[in-house]
């Protein structure tokens, strides 16, 4: 599993912000210039020019280290030592920064910048691009740095993506606009001050103890809401998590570890949650930890109110189910993608588990609602709720078994690619969410071309509606 994304409005860009300046993730290297793409008019049905932004970054991988990007909020003098690149916004959205060579941005007066990652100049101008209040950076990179040429596909220093696109011109037909989940989403868990079964539509992230308590205790600082918990397994091992929404955005990060003084200092406080992680992937845990510094995926997670329709679709995808449970007042079942690396979890609890009047049956509904509206025929690539979605990206083995079921079953809704390598892209999978397939396919569904619904710019591309 390669990334989790979804749909954003409000503020994609800040929500990058926030998650670089807290988990170190990079700027996208394939993201448009400064992280916004200029689409022309007649790019998905559109009538005029319009942007496509993409909040998108990536958790630092094990043994491919981050340059140091340093933000400036305000500006002081210039000095000009050797290897650092000063880097300049355009103002302009969709235009790359100007970099100087040899060159650095002192602070000024009231600055509240800070440091975050990114592996070359490029990324560096995306960082500080996604900060409102940027108005410069200085990129420093790691020693003996050489800049990876990129050469199709994501480059293998970036790790898991943590994806918040806001692709404008694609629709959402007879359901909620992405700003008005997103709204819905800070209503129900925006103050933290009790679990809501939405916070189960979650990305969990791994960590060494010391760094989920540097990264609480940098939340309370700055006034940031958290939700602390426990659980543990049925080999009587604790561990803890605390839930943290992305502002403005519907991306909840479930930061976990298997030891926290701030979370047990709470005490009684704690809310105690069923088994989060798969006795393997606690084990693979176990043999491979964390680095310090660096955040691991371990879980997708999804709300969910059909389980066992879960289990008809994912065993026929062949993957393995590696949590099955029914405690607490939840149902649980996870699986595992053939080679995967991270749990896939989906969490049944009752309808009132959750605030306002948007249960989880509706929000499923809707998500379906909109695909059986939009993504027919399943070469139109308008669904902005298909943005909602995991990836994998499996390009060694026989896949061809997918193609069979979606054949065999044609109630399940998939999509084509609009670009690139033609045939099959996504699968929505019993929740309504998308199912990213980065695999090769030796034959594709009937409703696939033989040739990719080509564009200029992927992001800009509506396909055939």
């Amino acid at each position: 599993m390669s990334k989790t994304t979804y749909a954003a409005e409000t503020d994609p860009l800040g929500g990058m912000a926030f998650v670089q300046k807290y988990f170190g993730s990079t700027p996208d290297s394939d993201s448009c210039d400064a992280n916004v793409c200029r689409c022309d008019a007649g790019d998905s049905n559109s009538t005029s020019a319009w942007t496509a932004i993409l909040g998108r970054s990536d958790l630092v991988k094990a043994g491919y280290p981050a340059g140091r990007c340093i933000l400036r909020t305000a500006l002081g003098g210039t000095k000009y030592p050797t290897g650092s690149v000063s880097i300049a916004p355009s103002g302009s959205p969709g235009t790359d920064c100007k970099y100087t060579a040899s060159s650095s941005l002192e602070a000024g007066p009231g600055d509240n910048g800070y440091v975050v990652h990114a592996h070359d100049q490029d990324t560096c101008c995306k960082s500080c691009v996604a900060l409102s209040a940027c108005v410069g950076a200085t990129f420093i990179p790691v020693k003996n740095h050489t800049s990876p040429v990129l050469r199709g596909g994501p480059p293998k220093y970036e790790g898991f993506g943590l994806h918040l696109p806001a692709i404008t011109a694609h629709v959402t037909t007879d359901g909620l606009t992405v700003k008005e989940v997103e709204t819905i989403v800070a209503d129900k868990v925006g103050k933290m001050d009790r679990f809501d079964a939405w916070m189960d539509y979650n990305v969990a992230l791994y960590a060494h103890p010391k760094d989920l308590d540097a990264t609480l205790r940098r939340f309370s600082s700055d006034g940031m809401k958290y939700l602390g918990t426990t659980w543990g397994t049925p080999d009587n091992r604790t561990f803890y998590s605390a839930f943290v929404l992305v502002p403005t955005t519907q991306m909840i990060l479930e930061l976990m570890s298997e030891a926290s003084a701030v979370l047990q200092a709470k005490g009684s406080n704690l809310m105690v949650l069923e088994q989060r992680l798969s006795a393997s992937r606690l084990q693979a845990l176990a043999e491979s930890p964390p680095e310090p510094g660096l955040w691991l995926p371990v879980r997708v997670s999804r709300a969910a109110t059909d389980l066992e329709a879960l289990d008809v679709f994912y065993s026929a995808m062949r993957t393995n189910v590696t949590v099955s449970l029914d405690a607490q007042g939840a149902a649980s079942r996870c699986y595992l993608w053939p080679g995967g690396n991270v749990d896939l979890c989906f969490v049944r609890r009752p309808a009132n588990a959750t605030a306002g009047d948007l249960k989880v049956a509706d929000f499923e509904a809707m998500l379906k609602r909109v695909a059986q509206k939009v993504t027919s025929p399943p070469t139109c690539n308008m669904n902005r709720w298909a943005d909602n979605h995991y990836a994998l990206d499996l390009l060694n083995g026989d896949f061809d078994y997918i193609v069979d079921y979606l054949e065999q079953n044609p109630s399940v809704k998939y999509q084509c690619a609009n670009f690139g390598i033609p045939g099959l892209q996504y699968v929505f999978d019993p929740t309504g969410w998308a199912v990213q397939l980065n695999m090769v396919f030796k034959r594709q569904p009937s409703g696939c071309p033989a040739r990719p619904l080509s564009s200029n710019n992927p992001m800009c591309g509506g396909g055939s509606c």
